[in-house]
């Protein structure tokens, strides 16, 4: 009976029932029981025993739910005053309510005070700090004092204080410095996490300097050194790390509370990453790593990161120590990414993409190890896409302000025309027109319909009569040209529509428009060029001659009659001669020229003079007789004056309709009329020729061919058509002429006779073009066929003697065939030896040697050299390849040697035997020149005594007599001794016949190669002044020349290389050098007006509109090369750089001076870009400097117009600059910008930026828009980016600038930033301009001691910025402000109060107080309110509510749901806690972060854009986006904390993230996104200590 309850001694307790403890009661006054629980009480229904109830049970009245209603009891109730009654009920009840509520209490808070302890003391006080089971509200009535800086971490550090601990103890140290400064108006609550950011960061580089590298072996210095590090000793370095992790784990808890100023560290963490060595830099990587997010919120801080960053990971690659580094690498690496990521705009730096772009593109495109999840690839993706993106738009940023890589534009007018005009002047008579494909686009086609291809016409069509280029074979040319293009524009035509008309109409109207507005046809000295073309064209079908008179009457151009002033078209019909013109047309033309009454005019006046001249050179034909042989001819150009000064109408009318006929009879009558009728025939040419009459020298010719049988007419007749043989190919009627030589090689086959220059010509002139085969190999069969009957090389070879005295003997021989004869009677004797003829040539010098010494007189001489060239003449036609090739080796070989022992005696007759043998054609210009001529000349350069210079003067005088006779003779003029062997007419055509061979372009090489030699030679002082005076006539004469120019045009290239020879050679003298570039200007000479007067030195210059012209470009890019490369060379020196640098100055002047097109610009900096780095550095300067004259000049920017618009000046000069540059950057010495230009410029760049800014901001009227005033701000933006792209060390004057040039860049950029200007194009260029600006003039050295990089950043408050400016730009432009991240403990925190209206008024943001808010150390009892913390409750207008919290912790989820039945939900949760209880899910401690989390990275300018619906006081602190780093912060605003309308409590709350965009959406539900659940618990302990309506603050 042990376990008996009875037997048990102590009493039986009685049961009461109670509540459990967690259940609240129903009033916390009134006993009214609690919620939910009704225990059984005395006299309860339930207790009654009665008979009812024992026997039936017991039975409550209960009501009937299904049909029950309270609709009659309610409608009773509301009678009259029932709601104000009830209303007045509820207001005393919640009145009697707050009174009873007691206020919140004052704060009690006390912040611990300062003691000083003794050793003892102090350490124990540590040693319990260090102790987390002592509580530091027990620590904290006093704190010890001594320690201070260094000391104290080290206190700390040695007692090993946990962080958390630490923190405290260092906040309330620093509160209690700073305690005697708060109350003075200056204080700065965070001025002394500036002085502790100090105290850290100094510590922190204690610890880094303990970290070095041994020194590198110097050579020389035998000295053993031992290095030690402290990482190189286990202990040493166990020691150190562990302080170092100490220390970071102490700022990483102090840069999270804001102890440690964020700016000062992250300033202090690019200097360190700066100065840092590579042992140094690991753990600096991981420091950078750790707070990279903070120097993303402003780029003065990140832009210097990432330079260093660069340069770092640049220094590790540089010195191989990447696989030595490699994690270091990898994080510097990834921190690069990150910044590209985040913020691309920190890379957009010109000096950094100028040296490290490389490297950026190499670390943005690095690949790393793809992970297998699917989610996480896709962002890695997305990432990598990302970098390409940011990538692209940094390089294109950068590279725009470095004026890099345009982008390549469509060749433009000038281009192709140029093109064009170098493709015409390359045209040889082997050139087929038909293959050169004129006037076709880059793909090949000919697009009729654009105005390009028309203004290329128009271009083809002035370089055929401007007189400054050469060839009459241009109006030829040019037509025929034009004649191909029409033909194909008709064959398109007829494709598309065979009715369609042809392209007549189209050709009609282009060509009018070109004669109506060209300049070139308009200048009066070109008529005789423009009427020749046009009447081609009319000859060509191209152009009615009868629609543009029926034009110009129609326009009232022309009438009957001259008209009163000059009009280009009444010229042109005055000019123009009509080929076939019928009567009336005719007469029309006379009608409109002289009216309808005119009898007589100057025409026919003209006419008769005309005929009466002609007839008095051509006696012959008109029946009578010379005086004497070729006395006619020689008198031509003094005979005709009136037909050498008619128009070309009266020229080409007389000839071909008088003249024409009347020659046609005369030869067919007279065919085998002998030297008459070569007499006539050449004088008929010269005529011709002189009028430049082609076509009639073209039927002359052929008539003549026709029905000539004399060997020694064909000769001439073939000299005349190779004589003009590219006149011919460009006229098209080179198959014509063929077909009648091969008649005529036909026809004296016939007879016999067989020529070998007719067939050499026939074959030249097909080409395989036109013969048939059949036909082309009998006259190759035929002319072999003579040179094997010339050469028989199967007989045995009979020796030729050294010494032929019969030829010696042919001087004294008065027979004229007596030559002729010897000739034969040589070739029969010797025909099978090969050196026959050089035998003959040298027995022939040798005999002109000894009859000069019996003989002086010069016409017997002349006498002498006509027999012996008769004589090698003969033996010329008696070879199979002519004398030429043995002549020419003769004077190469032995000949080099005898022509120096010939006296002047034995030059009387070898000149004269040369001439006459070139007229014969036995012995080339060319053969003469190379062997004879241009030896002589180098040897006369280079001879070194005046000995020397004696015995060459008698060889070197009758060379250049020689030269002068072959190439510059173009009269006959027998008074002059000298020339007295080109007697006649046909010997001087037939000269100028091999003339052409000089010229051509086999040989035309060695004759411009000559002129370099010429110069040499004038400047040898050793030879007489007559000689160098003569030779520099000489070459002055040549250059002169149109035949020279023509060929200088063609092939520039080859005038280009010749001279670089001489002037590229080092040992050239200077002043050798500058006599060169004037030859070489003499010999590009376009000849024009206004440059008739070549400069005579290298430093004169000629007009810039000469030097610019389409026809000159070509010459001009070679010309100023070289002369620039002189004036390089110059500059180089100190004795000649003066006078250069005068020179330059005057083709710069002219340069700049001048309003350039595109291509120009792009063809002058060509030219530059070639010149050297000395030119092109002072052609930019010179350019800088002329830009800088100009934004000087008084006039305003924006109220110009015109032609006086200085932007406009200006940009063609910044056009031209860019484009010298860009090719001069990768050279080893870039053009830099001279430092007084830069002091210069920079101040006249900002005063007109300051200009347009205060006519933007100040202007009242309308009239100013921005598609007007935004190209001035682009120019002197790009301006600006072009002088700090060539800039070099910015002088202090430069800098001065800085600050205002910023400035007014700020505000410029903010303007086009928002309203009617807005213009995001301008804003990004003028913002990236402002960041360039401060990056170069304003940047110091990261290593500096005094760095600063927030120097010349703007500084003003965000809240400042245009109310109406996007979202995206008030983010970039916050960037550039100089703040950092503001701290997540008052990020959106402001100061707020209502209105009566209940109108929420935000004044001044919460400005952070690290060493003011500690945290709070007393006991948390739920029981007792208290004010004791750091923050008082009044700052959040904290009220007491009445209400109950109760712990629902460790309750059952049934418990837990019956009191939250039973609670106020206005007070406990929110909308987001109840929507996640009710409607989804058990809201549980486990939620994953991306439900309950939050990452706010809003700006605080989201708080001003709330602003505007009320008043907000300037505000102190900067938006910062940042991630948040204290655990367990939170920025979420709820539905609950909105303020009351009906409040009108002042308060500090916190600033919604989400503006209110539309004031006519429904302002009374808000909606906040993305709550955090892990703050609902935290939140639910202080709620029942303010009222559900104020926002909170975290407690410390």
């Amino acid at each position: 009976m042990a376990d008996n309850p009875a037997d048990n001694n102590e009493p039986l307790t009685i049961y009461r029932s109670a509540p459990p403890d967690w259940l609240p009661k129903i009033h916390s006054d009134a006993d009214l029981g609690y919620h939910g629980f009704q225990p059984p009480r005395p006299g309860q229904e339930e207790d009654v025993l009665s008979q009812s109830n024992v026997k039936n049970g017991i039975s409550l009245p209960s009501a009937s739910a299904e049909t029950w209603s309270a609709k009659d009891m309610i409608a009773g109730a509301f009678r009259d005053g029932f709601v104000s009654e009830l209303e007045k009920m509820f207001t005393q009840i919640f009145a009697r309510r707050n009174e009873s509520i007691p206020p919140v209490p004052s704060s009690t808070f006390k912040l611990p005070a300062r003691a000083t302890l003794n050793e003892a003391k102090r350490q124990t006080w540590f040693t319990d700090l260090a102790n987390p089971d002592i509580p530091l509200y027990k620590l904290g009535k006093n704190i010890p004092h001594g320690a201070k800086g260094h000391d104290l971490l080290d206190l700390l550090h040695t007692n090993k204080v946990e962080i958390s601990r630490a923190v405290w103890f260092v906040r309330v140290f620093g509160s209690n410095e700073t305690a005697g400064l708060r109350n003075r108006s200056t204080y700065n609550p965070t001025q002394y996490s500036v002085e502790w950011a100090n105290v850290v960061t100094t510590y922190l580089k204690k610890q880094l300097m303990e970290i070095g590298l041994p020194s590198a072996p110097r050579p020389g210095i035998n000295i053993k050194m031992t290095f030690k590090g402290v990482l190189s000793d286990p202990e040493s370095r166990e020691r150190w790390v562990g302080r170092f992790s100490y220390s970071l784990n102490l700022l990483r808890a102090f840069y999270d509370e804001g102890l440690v100023d964020n700016r000062t560290f992250l300033v202090w963490l690019v200097q360190q990453l700066a100065t840092c060595n590579l042992a140094q830099l690991g753990f600096i990587a991981r420091l950078v790593n750790e707070y990279l997010d903070g120097m993303l919120v402003t780029r003065s801080i990140a832009r210097p990161f990432v330079e260093m960053c660069l340069g770092k990971v640049s220094e590790i690659a540089a010195a191989q120590f990447r696989p030595v580094l490699p994690n270091t690498d990898a994080i510097l690496r990834t921190s690069l990414k990150r910044v590209c990521l985040a913020f691309s705009d920190a890379f957009v730096s010109p000096r950094i993409w100028d040296t490290h772009s490389l490297l950026i593109c190499e670390v943005m495109s690095e690949d790393g190890n793809v992970p297998e999840s699917a989610l996480v690839a896709e962002q890695i993706r997305f990432a990598k896409n990302t970098l390409h993106q940011n990538l692209a738009d940094i390089k294109s940023r950068c590279e725009a302000m470095l004026f890099r890589n345009f982008p390549s534009l469509d060749v433009a007018k000038s281009d192709w025309s140029i093109l064009d005009v170098k493709a015409m002047n390359a045209i040889t008579p082997q050139t087929s027109l038909e293959s050169m494909n004129i006037l076709l686009d880059s793909n090949g086609e000919a697009d009729f319909t654009s105005d390009l291809f028309w203004d290329r016409v128009y271009v083809l069509l002035d370089w055929s009569v401007t007189p400054l280029q050469y060839g009459d074979h241009r109006i030829y040319a040019v037509a025929n040209v034009l004649r191909q293009s029409k033909q194909k524009l008709d064959e398109q035509l007829a494709l598309r529509d065979p009715s369609c008309p042809r392209g007549d109409a189209l050709f009609q109207i282009r060509l009018f428009e070109w004669l109506n507005t060209s300049r070139t046809v308009g200048e009066l000295e070109n008529r005789r060029t423009v009427a020749p073309l046009l009447g081609q064209l009319i000859k060509l079908e191209l152009f009615s001659y009868p629609q543009y008179v029926q034009r110009l009457i129609a326009r009232g151009d022309v009438g009957l009659g001259p008209p009163t002033g000059n009009s280009r078209h009444y010229n042109l019909l005055m000019w123009t001669y009509i080929d076939n013109a019928t009567v009336s047309l005719a007469r029309e033309r006379s009608t409109l020229l002289f009216g309808a009454r005119a009898r007589e005019t100057t025409e026919d006046r003209n006419e008769r003079q005309i005929r009466k001249e002609i007839r008095a050179v051509l006696p012959q034909v008109f029946g009578g007789t010379l005086d004497g042989p070729g006395d006619g001819a020689l008198d031509l150009y003094t005979s005709c004056p009136t037909l050498l000064s008619a128009t070309c109408h009266e020229q080409f009318k007389m000839l071909k309709v008088w003249l024409h006929p009347i020659l046609r009879k005369y030869m067919t009558d007279f065919p085998s009329g002998g030297e008459v009728l070569l007499d006539v025939y050449c004088i008929s040419l010269e005529l011709a020729s002189a009028v430049r009459c082609y076509e009639l020298v073209l039927d002359l010719s052929l008539l003549l061919l026709k029905y000539t049988t004399q060997t020694d007419q064909l000769v001439v007749i073939l000299d005349t058509l190779r004589r003009y043989r590219l006149i011919w190919n460009c006229m098209g009627v080179v198959e014509t002429i063929v077909r009648a030589l091969y008649t005529s090689h036909t026809t004296f086959a016939a007879n016999g006779i067989h020529s070998l220059p007719l067939a050499e010509l026939l074959l030249a002139l097909d080409g395989e073009r036109y013969l048939s085969e059949s036909d082309r190999q009998d006259v190759i069969e035929k002319s072999v066929m003579l040179s094997q009957r010339l050469y028989p090389s199967n007989e045995p070879a009979v020796p030729v003697p050294d010494v032929l005295p019969e030829i010696l003997l042919v001087a004294q021989d008065t027979d004229e065939k007596a030559p002729v004869q010897l000739a034969n009677t040589l070739w029969y004797k010797y025909r099978t030896s090969e050196e026959w003829s050089s035998k003959v040539w040298e027995n022939t010098v040798a005999s002109l040697r000894q009859i000069s010494t019996l003989n002086f007189n010069p016409a017997v001489c002349r006498t002498y050299a006509r027999r012996y060239a008769d004589l090698l003449s003969g033996v010329d036609q008696r070879l199979p390849h002519g004398l030429d090739d043995h002549v020419l080796r003769w004077f190469l070989g032995p000949g080099t040697t005898e022509l120096y022992t010939l006296g002047w005696d034995v030059w009387l007759t070898f000149v004269p035997t040369l001439v006459n043998l070139v007229v014969v054609d036995a012995v080339s210009t060319t053969t003469i020149l190379q062997g004879l001529v241009y030896p002589v000349w180098s040897t006369a350069a280079s001879v070194t005594s005046q000995e020397d210079a004696k015995m060459i003067s008698t060889y070197l005088s009758p060379a250049t007599s020689l030269f002068e006779l072959l190439l510059l003779r173009d009269q006959v003029n027998s008074e002059d001794a000298e020339d007295i062997c080109v007697d006649t007419l046909m010997s001087l055509q037939r000269i100028v016949t091999r003339r052409r061979r000089v010229f051509s372009q086999e040989h035309f090489p060695s004759l411009v190669a000559a002129i370099p030699t010429l110069v040499l030679l004038e400047h040898n002082n050793h030879l007489s002044d007559a000689i160098r005076t003569r030779t520099s006539v000489l070459r002055s004469k040549l250059c002169q020349r149109h035949d020279f120019k023509q060929a200088v045009y063609r092939d520039l290239d080859q005038v280009r290389t010749v001279f670089e020879r001489p002037l590229e050679t080092d040992g050239t003298p200077a002043y050798l050098r500058e006599s060169l570039v004037v030859a070489l200007r003499l010999a590009l000479d376009d000849g024009s007006p206004t440059t008739s007067s070549t400069p005579a030195s290298a430093s004169q210059w000629k007009p810039l509109s000469s030097l610019l012209s389409p026809w000159k470009r070509a010459a001009t890019e070679i010309e100023l090369q070289f002369a620039l490369r002189h004036l390089g060379e110059d500059l180089s020196r100190g004795d000649t750089r003066n006078a250069a640098s005068a020179s330059l100055n005057q083709l710069t002047d002219q340069i700049f001076s001048h309003s350039f097109t595109r291509d120009e610009a792009s063809f002058v900096a060509t030219i530059v870009q070639c010149a050297g780095a000395e030119v092109a550095g002072k052609f930019l300067n010179d350019g800088i400097k002329h830009v800088g004259r100009i934004l000087g000049l008084g006039a305003p920017v924006l109220r110009e117009t015109g032609s006086t618009n200085v932007i406009t000046r200006a940009g063609d000069i910044l056009r031209l600059l860019t484009q010298t540059l860009e090719p001069l950057r990768g050279s080893n010495t870039p053009p830099r910008i001279d430092g007084q230009v830069q002091d210069e410029i920079l101040p006249r760049i900002c005063s007109r930026l300051e200009e347009i800014k205060t006519v933007l901001l100040t202007e009242k009227n309308k009239e100013l828009d921005k598609y007007s005033t935004t190209p001035k701000i682009t120019f002197l933006a790009r301006l600006l980016h072009f002088v700090l792209t060539i800039g070099t060390a910015w002088s202090l004057r430069a800098k001065d600038v800085s600050q205002p040039l910023a400035s007014v860049l700020t505000q410029l950029t903010l303007h086009y930033g928002h309203g009617r200007w807005q213009d995001f194009t301008t804003y990004y260029l003028l913002m990236d301009t402002l960041c360039y600006v401060i990056d170069e003039l304003s940047s110091t050295d990261p290593r500096s001691i005094n760095y600063d990089p927030f120097h010349n950043y703007p500084d003003f408050k965000l809240s400042q910025l245009p109310l109406d400016m996007p979202l995206e730009l008030k983010h970039q432009f916050r960037t550039l402000l100089p703040y950092v991240a503001i701290n997540p403990t008052v990020r959106n925190l402001f100061y707020t109060s209502h209105q009566l209206d209940g109108t929420v008024i935000y004044h001044g943001p919460v400005q952070n107080r690290p060493w003011e808010w500690t945290e709070y150390l007393g006991d948390d009892n739920p029981e007792e309110f208290k004010n004791s913390g750091s923050l008082s409750l009044e700052l959040f207008d904290a009220k007491l509510t009445g209400d109950h919290l109760v712990d629902m912790g460790g309750l059952s989820e049934r418990a837990e749901s019956s009191l939250i039945s039973l609670r106020n939900d206005a007070v406990y949760e929110n909308i987001f806690e109840r929507d996640w209880r009710e409607g989804r899910a058990p809201l549980q401690a486990g939620t994953p972060p991306e439900y309950g989390s939050r990452l706010n990275d809003e700006e605080d300018e989201d708080a001003s854009s709330k602003v505007q619906r009320g008043q907000l006081n300037s505000r102190g602190a900067s938006p910062a986006s940042s991630l948040s780093r204290r655990a367990g912060s939170t920025d979420l605003m709820e539905v609950d904390s909105l303020p009351s309308t009906s409040s009108t409590r002042t308060q500090k709350r916190k600033a919604s993230n989400e503006a209110v965009e539309d004031e006519d959406e429904d302002k009374e539900l808000q909606i906040v996104d993305n709550p955090n659940p892990s703050a609902f618990k935290k939140r639910t302990s202080t709620r029942g200590k303010s009222t559900a309506s104020k926002p909170r603050a975290k407690r410390r």
